[in-house]
């Protein structure tokens, strides 16, 4: 049996945040339930090493599996400023669709739209017209 490994929940519960993945989505990817992947992540659970390395192959591919406990995934820049970051973003998104829909309907319906998307829904939103806009 491979060896167990301790204090590892933290960085994992980072990597997955920094990709944008659910506890449901990753575990689904790696073979596990939700609930045994919340229990590595808070540290309720050991991980072994087979485990984590199915859980390093999902959330940073081209990386060896030791760098992802020895510096954050955002290389420098904390989670909490990515968050205030996108959130800012997602603001000033919202911000623009309201100035807009005071001058027509169509404008209006698309910030009805935006306000019901979940965040992972606005994310994947966001990236799908910085693609387009970059077609231009």
């Amino acid at each position: 049996m491979p060896a167990p490994t301790r204090d590892k929940g933290p960085f994992l519960r980072e990597w997955r945040h920094f990709r944008g993945l659910t506890l449901t989505e990753l575990a689904a990817r790696v073979g596990m339930s939700q609930g045994t992947l919340s229990r590595y992540e808070t540290g309720a659970r050991r991980i072994t090493t087979e485990t984590l390395q199915k859980l390093a192959d999902e959330l940073a591919p081209s990386r060896q599996i030791g760098d992802l406990f020895v510096e954050p995934p955002a290389w420098g820049v904390s989670l909490k400023a990515i968050t205030r970051a996108k959130r800012a973003m997602e603001q000033d998104i919202e911000t623009r669709l309201e100035r807009l829909g005071r001058e027509d309907v169509v404008s209006a319906s698309l910030l009805q739209i935006w306000r019901e998307l979940n965040p992972r829904q606005r994310r994947l939103l966001i990236e799908i017209a910085k693609a387009i806009w970059s077609l231009e």
